[in-house]
């Protein structure tokens, strides 16, 4: 049996997205998948927002952070 490539996330290990099994290089993601590569789920992200200072952050920059509306969760 083939084994099926995974996108999991770096902290938690949650599979984000999969590669379809009839369709080599095509993916279905989760609705915990941020999209764009992004090898971090929204879980973890949303707590990794929670607990940070914006100005600390290593993933994004603020003003204009991608990830700012998570903040205000």
């Amino acid at each position: 049996m083939m084994e099926r490539k995974t996108i999991n996330c770096q902290i938690c290990g949650c599979e984000m997205a999969w590669e379809m099994p009839d369709e080599s290089g095509s993916f279905i993601a989760s609705s915990c998948y941020l999209g764009d590569n992004w090898l971090i789920c929204r879980d973890c992200m949303e707590e990794h927002c929670s607990l940070t200072n914006c100005y600390g952050c290593r993933y994004g920059k603020y003003p204009g952070c991608r990830f700012l509306y998570l903040k205000k969760h």
